[in-house]
């Protein structure tokens, strides 16, 4: 479940589910490997650099793998936005994970929901999971400056990020048209600063239109009676504004 708060415009809620047989992946890093958008992690508090397509390829040259199947009946409640999930084809853009998923969103709401309802009403018998959404992250200056929706960020050095309710969060740069990204995570104050050298590795010499996020992302494990498995439920909430990189 993704809540999406951008700079200008109303929040927006979307929602993605499957069961998924896997193979050379722990349960933890099968959302990353599905979802792009939550591909980008930031370990050993260090920023990070992620490439999709980098990614895919060694997950094939270890032999594995994901096989998709829609999660049927399943329904969200995200404030006044209810979501029925309906079956898609997985994108043919990693042949590593190939399959269905059910799918649902962008909604437009008209704030951010204090909690979120996931019915499984396919289940023998029917089962409910309620979760609380989290603050939402905010960044509140770049290098020292507002962040201006379509102003300018130079990646000719070290960017300092100062971020609003930032316990527990990320902030994420992600140029558009691009399957590189970064994330650092944010430290004590919600400070972080991103290297220089990383924003120049995903700026490569060029000007790109990159999203520059705050984000947090919180996960419930739970056992329904009918569901084999564990079931994993991400609740990530996410503010974001569109700027200029420019190396």
């Amino acid at each position: 479940m993704r809540v999406e708060v951008p700079a200008i415009g109303a929040p927006i809620v979307s929602a993605l589910a499957f069961r998924a047989d896997v193979a050379g992946l722990a349960p933890s890093e099968v959302l990353a490997a599905v979802d792009p958008l939550s591909s980008v992690a930031a370990p050993n508090g260090r920023c990070a650099l992620h490439d999709v397509d980098t990614a895919a390829r060694v997950l094939r040259s270890k032999g594995g793998g994901i096989e998709l199947e829609e999660m049927p009946g399943v329904d969200v409640e995200a404030g006044e936005a209810a979501l029925r999930l309906t079956p898609r084809l997985y994108p043919d853009m990693a042949t590593a994970v190939v399959g269905v998923v059910g799918e649902a969103g962008p909604a437009s709401v008209g704030g951010v929901p204090a909690t979120v309802r996931v019915l499984f009403t396919d289940l023998p018998p029917p089962a409910t999971a309620e979760l609380t959404v989290p603050p939402v992250p905010r960044i509140v200056t770049l290098g020292g400056a507002l962040p201006a929706p379509h102003s300018a960020v130079s990646a000719a050095a070290d960017l300092e990020v100062a971020v609003a309710f930032g316990d527990g969060a990320s902030v994420e740069v992600r140029p558009y048209g691009a399957t590189l990204g970064l994330s650092c995570p944010v430290g004590d104050g919600g400070r972080v600063v991103i290297p220089r050298a990383l924003l120049s590795r995903v700026a490569a010499g060029r000007r790109f239109w990159a999203s520059f996020d705050a984000v947090r992302r919180e996960t419930a494990a739970l056992a329904l009676a009918g569901e084999p498995g564990t079931v994993h439920i991400s609740v990530e909430v996410r503010s974001s504004t569109v700027m200029e990189l420019r190396p």
